[in-house]
């Protein structure tokens, strides 16, 4: 055994004295440690994964239609780094899931009741390959708890902090839909165009300057100003999603804002439009025309975007 695996084993020993759990910790033969006999869990067999809770009675399902096809949640496609994540953390419960503990009575305090447990449960066609109840994350040695339904064994799997098994776990359907709403680098954009219901006008790159364009003329563009326009743009992204009641009766064909990027010949972006409303006080609702889901940004965040013809104009703003 290396240093570094005995500082692993050493630290488990220490957090599991200190939990009060009754242990089983052998290194001899890996074996008898490690997670076995689960039927194959990899994307590539499943075809659909039910995430749930008891506690709160959330759950999200990931399915794929057909061999190849991506992967989605309520009809959406999956956030492909969140998505990547989870199937890290599968085969890791697959490979390297290592035992802690083997007493039912542990299970409650570890997260891995029946009642405690977040449930994933793994398909092929209609067949249940799998379950397994994943339980609480253990700051001091980095793992999240692992038990097979029906079994009392526990096992460890690493969850690398910050990240918990609530976030790779996650049974809530909005917590794997994309956020992103734009991802444009600023050396793609050629023009930003602006339109309120009152005002349009175009903040242009003309190759060497930024410059401010409308019906009355053209004006140098304050740089700072710019910066931060841009800055939004290049990562714009949802604090939450609307729901299909929450989305009736909304007119994006009037909307508060609306903001065309306008992208230059041989970008990896084509020309896109975001259309904005105002929610509340907190919020907008964001909707692109790619995309069915109607987005929710912080308004903090957006306002920063909605920057006037003045505003962005250095010579007014002189």
């Amino acid at each position: 055994m290396n240093s570094r695996q005995l500082v692993v084993v050493l630290g488990l020993l220490v957090a599991i004295a200190v939990a009060g759990l009754v242990v089983r910790v052998v290194t001899s033969e890996p074996e008898e440690v490690v997670l076995s006999g689960l039927l194959p869990l990899s994307q590539d067999v499943v075809d659909r994964v039910r995430i749930s809770t008891a506690q709160n009675g959330l759950a999200a399902t990931l399915e794929r239609r057909g061999e190849g096809a991506p992967w989605t949640v309520q009809n959406q496609p999956a956030f492909q780094p969140k998505l990547e994540a989870f199937w890290q953390a599968v085969s890791d419960i697959e490979n390297i899931a290592q035992l802690i503990a083997m007493n039912p009575g542990n299970h409650e305090r570890m997260g891995v009741s029946d009642d405690t447990a977040t449930v994933v449960s793994f398909f092929r066609d209609d067949f249940e390959q799998e379950k397994l109840l994943i339980g609480a994350w253990s700051p001091q040695v980095g793992l999240c708890y692992v038990r097979r339904s029906g079994n009392d064994e526990v096992y460890g799997v690493p969850c690398p902090s910050p990240i918990t098994a609530m976030d790779i776990f996650d049974p809530r359907p909005d917590g794997w839909l994309d956020p992103v709403i734009l991802n444009i680098p600023r050396s793609e954009i050629e023009t930003l165009t602006f339109e309120y219901p009152d005002a349009r006008f175009d903040l242009t790159f003309t190759g060497a300057d930024w410059v401010v364009k409308d019906d009355t003329g053209e004006a140098p563009a304050d740089l700072a100003l710019v910066d931060s326009v841009l800055r939004v743009v290049e990562l714009l992204f949802a604090e939450g999603f609307a729901t299909a009641e929450e989305t009736e009766g909304l007119q994006f064909d009037n909307p508060t804002a609306s903001l065309r990027v306008v992208t230059g010949s041989g970008a990896s972006n084509p020309t896109t439009r975001i259309r904005i409303l105002e929610r509340d006080d907190l919020s907008y609702y964001v909707k692109t025309p790619v995309r069915s889901t109607v987005f929710i940004v912080n308004r903090n965040l957006l306002d920063l975007l909605l920057v006037t013809r003045e505003e962005l104009s250095s010579e007014d703003a002189g």
